[in-house]
């Protein structure tokens, strides 16, 4: 999850960075919330608030500001986005997704080479051009 603050908005409300990270790490976490016992079984309740989607991230609350809710959303831009921004690949001047591959100990690499060309068109029908 990429998440771009506006420094801006954040002085606007009086938050800073700091802020963020600490309503982060209090809204989007998974701690144990006990357990439920009969004769013959036991479970246990977790409470669940690992936030998956950019909507969900942008819900978490920052601060209490006259009454209104001050949101992620109100002070940042929250996207999905690669785990690091300053990769980039091209091939022949084009954006492009590298992708590796690894050799088993016992496989053989002619094999190896023969079901890549075979997928190949098939992995090339799944990217998009731009």
């Amino acid at each position: 999850m990429r998440i771009w603050l506006q420094p801006e908005r954040l002085a606007g409300f009086g938050l800073t960075p700091a802020d963020v990270e600490n309503a982060l790490r209090a809204q989007n976490l998974e701690v144990p919330a006990g357990r439920v016992e009969s004769t013959q079984r036991e479970f246990t309740v977790l409470s669940e608030t690992d936030l998956q989607t950019p909507e969900q991230f942008g819900d978490i609350i920052l601060s209490n500001s006259n009454g209104s809710l001050v949101r992620l959303r109100d002070v940042a831009r929250v996207e999905l986005g690669s785990e690091e921004e300053r990769f980039r690949s091209r091939y022949n001047g084009v954006n492009a997704v590298p992708l590796a591959v690894v050799k088993q100990a016992v496989a053989n690499p002619l094999d190896i080479s023969a079901g890549l060309k075979k997928m190949l068109p098939q992995i090339q029908s799944t990217c998009r051009r731009a």
